[in-house]
């Protein structure tokens, strides 16, 4: 019995910090969307190399 509530408390320490760790993390969203609120266009990056080779 005890075992069990071991294992419980241990599960609900691990998905509170995980909750926690995924809440602190910025949004996907969030550079574009300031860069767009500054008036900078948010253009896909070119992988390409500039000296055309």
């Amino acid at each position: 019995m005890l075992f069990k509530i071991v294992v419980v408390a241990l599960l609900a320490v691990i998905v509170l910090q995980l909750a926690e760790v995924l809440y602190r993390l910025p949004r996907r969203n969030a550079a574009k969307e300031a860069m767009e609120r500054d008036g900078i266009a948010a253009k896909p990056a070119d992988r390409r190399p500039e000296d055309g080779s």
